[in-house]
C-alpha cells in the first residue's frame, strides 16, 4: 500500500513538472514574439495643426470683425481634419461667433494629383452660389483652382476667403487679385528661433530645435516654426506658383 502511494506521489510530481516547464516554455515563446514585433509607430503631433485651426479662426474673425456666417471645407472622412474642424469652431465659440457650417467634400470633389491640392473652380462656385449670405469662407483643403478665364464666373459679391494651403501654391495670383484675404503656408524663411529658459528667444537655436525642445513648444510656438500667414498685402515675390499643365488636345470625332 505504500508503495502505491509513494508512485501516485511521483506520477503527481512528474505531471507538475512537465506542466511547469511547459508553462515556462509557453512564456519563453510568447516573450520573444512581442520582442520580435516592431513597435507601434508613434503618434503624429497634431498641435502644429490643431494651431493652424485656431489661427484660422482669428484670422477670420478679425476679417469679419466677429459677425457673420462662416462655411468652412474640409475633406470627408479625414481625421487630422475632423479634429481641426472641432478646433476651430471651438475657437470661434471663444470669439463669440456662430458655429461655422461645415461642407465636406469627397476625394472626387477635390483637384487630386501629385503636389496638388484645392478646390476645382465649379465645385467652389457652386458653394458660393449654395451660400449666398456667407460673410466668409474657410477652406482647410488648399485655395480654389481658378484659371484667368474663370474669374469672370465669380458672383459680384465675394465673401471674405481664408484657405489653409498645406502646399504653399495656388495662392499667389488669388492673393494679388485679393480674391482670398489670408492664406496659411509652410514657412519659406528661417523660423523663428525657440525661446530659451529666460522666455526670449536665441538667435544660436535657429534651426537646431530638438525632440525635447519640440514637447515643450507651445502650439503657436510649433506653428510659428513651420507655417507664416500671407495677406495681399505681404512680399508675394517669394511665393512660388507651378506652370500650369498643358493643355489636352481635343479627342479626335470619328466621321
Amino acid at each position: 500500500m505504500g508503495r502505491i502511494m509513494t508512485a501516485d506521489r511521483r506520477e503527481k510530481k512528474k505531471r507538475a513538472a512537465v506542466a511547469l516547464l511547459l508553462f515556462l516554455i509557453a512564456i519563453s515563446i510568447a516573450s520573444l514574439f512581442l520582442s520580435l514585433r516592431e513597435p507601434p509607430p508613434p503618434k503624429p503631433d497634431m498641435r502644429p495643426l490643431l494651431e493652424v485651426a485656431k489661427v484660422l479662426a482669428e484670422e477670420t474673425s478679425v476679417l469679419l470683425e466677429k459677425q457673420g456666417q462662416v462655411v468652412v471645407i474640409t475633406a470627408e472622412g479625414s481625421d487630422p481634419h475632423k479634429a481641426q474642424i472641432e478646433a476651430f469652431q471651438a475657437s470661434l465659440k471663444q470669439k463669440g461667433m456662430v458655429p461655422a457650417i461645415v461642407e465636406n467634400l469627397k476625394p472626387e470633389q477635390m483637384r487630386q494629383g501629385p503636389g496638388m491640392g484645392g478646390i476645382p473652380a465649379d465645385r467652389f462656385l457652386k458653394l458660393l452660389e449654395k451660400y449666398p449670405d456667407a460673410a466668409a469662407v474657410v477652406s482647410f483643403i488648399g485655395p480654389p483652382e481658378f484659371k484667368d478665364d474663370e474669374m469672370s464666373k465669380l458672383p459680384p459679391r465675394i465673401p471674405k476667403i481664408a484657405v489653409f494651403a498645406s502646399m504653399g501654391t495656388g495662392v499667389k495670383k488669388l492673393l494679388q487679385k485679393e480674391i482670398i484675404q489670408v492664406a496659411i503656408i509652410p514657412r519659406m524663411g528661417p523660423p523663428p528661433p525657440p525661446p530659451n529658459e529666460s522666455g526670449r528667444s536665441s538667435p544660436a537655436a535657429i534651426g537646431a530645435t530638438t525632440t525635447n525642445q519640440a514637447k515643450t513648444m507651445s502650439g503657436r510656438e510649433m506653428f510659428d516654426m513651420r507655417y507664416e500667414i500671407v495677406t495681399p498685402e505681404s512680399d508675394l515675390s517669394k511665393l512660388f506658383e507651378p506652370p500650369a499643365p498643358p493643355s489636352m488636345p481635343p479627342a479626335p470625332t470619328s466621321k
